[in-house]
């Protein structure tokens, strides 16, 4: 018999914060770059986005055929210039 594995119940209940979403503000902020910059995304495109960075990304690449490194330069070169500090 498979023994199965029990967590206390805060460590489900935990959540940790997303490290890589883009605040609300900075998100309104860039979305008419992002738009001007990056015609092909869809409405739906950014609404599975949901404002992560990660995922943003990758949306970029497939809509636009670039690299994986050049989709998050993008990303990171609009976040930089809305004032956010990106590593």
């Amino acid at each position: 018999m498979k023994e199965r594995r029990h967590f206390p119940p805060c460590a489900l209940a935990y959540a940790p914060p997303i490290v890589n979403q883009i605040p609300d503000s900075t998100w309104l902020s860039i979305l008419p770059k992002l738009k001007q910059q990056c015609p092909r995304l869809t409405e739906l495109d950014l609404q599975e986005a949901g404002q992560r960075i990660d995922l943003l990304t990758a949306k970029i690449q497939n809509r636009h055929w670039v690299s994986r490194i050049v989709a998050r330069r993008t990303v990171l070169l609009l976040l930089q210039n809305a004032g956010l500090a990106v590593a």
